[in-house]
């Protein structure tokens, strides 16, 4: 089942018609072996049956895709460009390689800002009040607030990232 929610619409489409023929020639070859005959219209009526199943198990698959489709999260930000962003993050293989793609793509004070927003986001999920917090990490206090909103009514970001490091 995995395969056909992976696979686009027309491969589900051949998936499936090849699984109903394999079926329905598993019951004629029973049906001959039993030695019942089968005529033409017996043959022509197992077609339409597997032309329609057929067709009904696409129409659904594209409906479960859909369905998956307006379940996921969508952000603002959400670009065919920036898919291929995050896919390229996705895809380095360790530390290593991360440091030298951002150190590519971002400023100093780009990661910088980046990394104290996730301590921030570490210290106000243990508790730390703001002016502790503040006197830390040197963060301003209009930081250490947005990060606080996006814990509180973000998409749940830095919940899931956070997460992680348990």
């Amino acid at each position: 089942m995995r395969k056909v929610l992976e696979a686009s619409a027309s491969e589900a489409l051949r998936f499936i018609k090849s699984a109903i023929y394999a079926f329905y020639d598993n019951a004629l070859q029973q049906r001959l072996n039993e030695s019942i005959s089968v005529g033409f219209d017996d043959l022509r009526g197992f077609a339409m049956q597997i032309d329609r199943a057929a067709v009904y198990s696409a129409d659904m698959m594209i409906q479960i895709k859909r369905q998956r489709r307006t379940d996921m999260y969508e952000s603002k930000m959400q670009s065919p460009e920036t898919d291929r962003l995050f896919d390229t993050i996705l895809a380095l293989k360790d530390r290593e390689a991360c440091y030298r793609f951002f150190d590519d793509l971002c400023t100093y004070s780009e990661i910088s800002a980046m990394t104290q927003r996730l301590q921030v986001a570490q210290m106000l999920s243990e508790g730390k009040t703001f002016s502790q917090i503040s006197a830390e990490t040197g963060v301003s206090s209009a930081t250490i607030t947005r990060v606080n909103k996006c814990l509180s009514y973000g998409s749940g970001g830095y919940k899931a990232a956070l997460e992680l490091e348990r």
